[in-house]
């Protein structure tokens, strides 16, 4: 299973990343995830951003230092959300942020490549009538080193197999 899971992150197919989509949902807590979320946001994917699981000492001036052009994203769609510490907590938060905006039905979610399958799983357990889009972002920490791409794979994959069995 494990040998799956590591094939399926290595070929993750991403022929839908540069479609519309009503909204956009990023999970804070690893490289390049709001940065991804921003660029897309900059380039018309979608009008909506919502980052979940926000450090209550940032604000939305950082969040918008952090993007490539920053003249091209508009802050006035960009909402933090700074209640979640978990993938649980994360697809509640989400779903709360969603509550409020029922013309909502595709949403691009961002996570790292490890984490995006369990990611997916919280989020569709806790939301319904959303089709979510998996945007995996390459987390360069765990390619630089064997050891903590085993590690951290491993972790997430044992993760991911509890949360699938205990949904089914």
């Amino acid at each position: 299973g494990y040998v799956v899971f590591l094939t399926l992150l290595e070929n993750y197919d991403q022929t839908e990343q540069n479609q519309k989509a009503d909204a956009i949902i990023v999970l804070t807590g690893g490289q390049n995830r709001i940065e991804r979320g921003l660029e897309l946001l900059s380039k018309g994917i979608s009008t909506e951003l919502f980052i979940t699981g926000v450090n209550q000492a940032v604000s939305k001036k950082d969040i918008l230092a952090l993007a490539p052009k920053p003249d091209k994203v508009p802050d006035c769609c960009i909402t933090l959300g700074y209640k979640a510490e978990t993938t649980i907590e994360n697809a509640i938060e989400a779903k709360e942020w969603l509550d409020d905006k029922p013309d909502i039905k595709t949403v691009e979610l961002i996570t790292s490549d490890y984490h995006i399958y369990r990611a997916a799983v919280e989020f569709r357990a806790v939301i319904e009538d959303v089709e979510f889009r998996l945007h995996p972002v390459p987390d360069m920490s765990t390619q630089k080193n064997a050891e903590h791409y085993f590690r951290t794979t491993s972790n997430e994959y044992n993760k991911f197999l509890v949360r699938v069995l205990s949904v089914i």
